[in-house]
């Protein structure tokens, strides 16, 4: 099927928690994640309760490896819809896979 990028149709996790994997072009030393999500103001039901919250990210060499952990950063449901986190530990590598 084809999704829609509309507020109110999204890309939900099964539970209150899942992982997200992502193969970055090249690899990259990172020092920040911006995270986005629709405003409270933006969505049909005046609400954000399914957005994300709390996150870790884990920076991988290959898609198998455990991973090194990043930090762990909070979104703020009622701050901006996009907000960008420097990571606390930016030198810990350079890795070609994100893991949120």
């Amino acid at each position: 099927g084809q999704s829609s990028l509309l507020p109110g149709q999204c890309w939900p996790f099964s539970g209150d928690q899942g992982h997200l994997f992502i193969l970055l072009s090249h690899p990259v030393s990172i020092t920040s994640v911006t995270l986005g999500h629709i405003t409270k103001s933006q969505s049909p039901y005046e609400s954000i309760a399914s957005a994300p919250r709390k996150f870790s990210i884990y920076g991988m060499r290959t898609a198998t490896e455990e991973g090194t952990y990043l930090g762990t950063l909070v979104y703020d449901q009622d701050g901006a819809a996009f907000q960008t986190f420097r990571l606390p530990n930016p030198d810990k590598g350079v890795f070609r896979y994100v893991k949120l």
